[in-house]
């Protein structure tokens, strides 16, 4: 399962991840549903993943994960916005891999985000990333080196395949990558917005590294999305259909919102208000948001969670047009990851169908990883 991760738009952190396609249409007037979805209980908790030593001391600030190999499993990516510095890790050896990618091609503070997906014809299998510049719309998309290999070259860097002009000024706070329409090679696309004018924009790329991105402005209705009335975006596949849905929260009002998306085009399908009940995720209590299938039923689940409490909560999907979702509280025991860790992102899971995450601290290099399925 291919991930990606949206990076902050507004001091909270994103993800989400592809689960695997089903050709549902959204014609139907029923939606199918292929399986009975599993009812979580406590996660299993998993300390010392990888191993300290090789992302402490700060000498990292960032964290993504990707199937960056093309082998079916997810790598660790970590970075120094400032200095360069990366390092890709494979979690299931310990092996780790330091400056593929050249540091002065993403050193300097000058990229603020990083995202994960699947942009290129050219590695039908591999995640890229999409470092961003939101001020002046700089962006590089670079393709790992096969870390499965003794021997590698470096990185292969891209730059500006998304024109400057369509993502500077900052027009826009807020990426996110998603498969949102339907292509033969099943590329993502990525989704700009901006929480307070509610502009939005699609960026579909033309899969190969010679071509140039085109773009669709405001397929949203900003009024839908504006005023800040929602601060955090993420998207998956919660209803089963054959493109993802993006899910808006605000986390003071709890107020969330799910646009669903066409098939066949890139326009919108419906609008659903308040599928999750506000006072579920209200408060200011979650700060961090990231999307994929934890519990093995091939649709995406949210997984938000508050480091410094370590409250934690999973909403699970049933796909449905529109989705429905069971909320349950604390599936990781809060003790496990409070005040402990800076940082999450997705992990390959006990079981195939199924992701875990990672926690990890960039200090100490504490890292624990939580698993919501068990291996057969």
């Amino acid at each position: 399962m291919k991930s990606r991760l949206s990076f902050r738009g507004v001091f909270a952190k994103n993800a989400s991840t592809k689960a695997r396609r089903r050709n549902h249409s959204r014609m139907a007037a029923t939606a199918e549903v292929l399986e009975t979805r599993r009812v979580l209980s406590a996660a299993t908790v998993t300390p010392d993943v990888v191993p300290e030593t090789i992302i402490n001391d700060d000498a990292f600030d960032e964290m993504v994960s990707g199937d960056f190999s093309g082998d079916g499993t997810r790598e660790l990516f970590f970075w120094n916005r400032q200095t360069g510095a990366n390092r890709f890790v494979d979690p299931e050896t310990g092996n780790f891999f330091t400056n593929t990618i050249d540091p002065r091609q993403i050193n300097g503070g000058v990229f603020e985000s990083v995202t994960v997906g699947n942009f290129l014809t050219t590695t039908p299998e591999e995640s890229e990333m999409f470092f961003w510049d939101p001020v002046s719309g700089s962006n590089r998309t670079v393709v790992a080196p096969d870390l499965s290999v003794t021997s590698r070259d470096g990185a292969v860097v891209f730059d500006n395949l998304v024109a400057t002009n369509l993502i500077n000024g900052n027009d826009f706070s807020t990426i996110v990558a998603g498969d949102f329409r339907t292509d033969a090679a099943d590329l993502d696309e990525l989704f700009f917005w901006d929480p307070s004018s509610g502009q939005n924009r699609f960026v579909t790329f033309s899969g190969s590294s010679s071509g140039s991105a085109s773009f669709s402005t405001n397929v949203i209705n900003p009024a839908a999305i504006n005023g800040n009335d929602f601060t955090i975006a993420t998207a998956g596949n919660f209803d089963g259909a054959a493109v993802d849905e993006l899910f808006f929260l605000n986390n003071g009002t709890g107020r969330n919102r799910m646009v669903l998306l066409n098939d066949n085009s890139l326009s919108v399908f419906a609008v659903e208000t308040n599928l999750v009940a506000p006072n579920a995720l209200n408060g200011n209590v979650y700060s961090t948001v990231i999307t994929s299938d934890f519990d093995g039923d091939l649709d995406s689940d949210i997984f938000l969670w508050d480091p410094q409490s370590g409250q934690n909560r999973l909403l699970s999907a049933t796909p449905g047009q529109p989705p429905t979702f069971q909320v349950e509280t604390n599936c990781v025991n809060r003790a496990e990851i409070d005040r402990v860790f800076d940082e999450v992102t997705l992990i390959d899971g006990a079981t195939i169908n199924a992701d875990g995450l990672f926690f990890w601290d960039a200090s100490e290099g504490t890292n624990t990883k939580a698993d919501f399925t068990t291996a057969p």
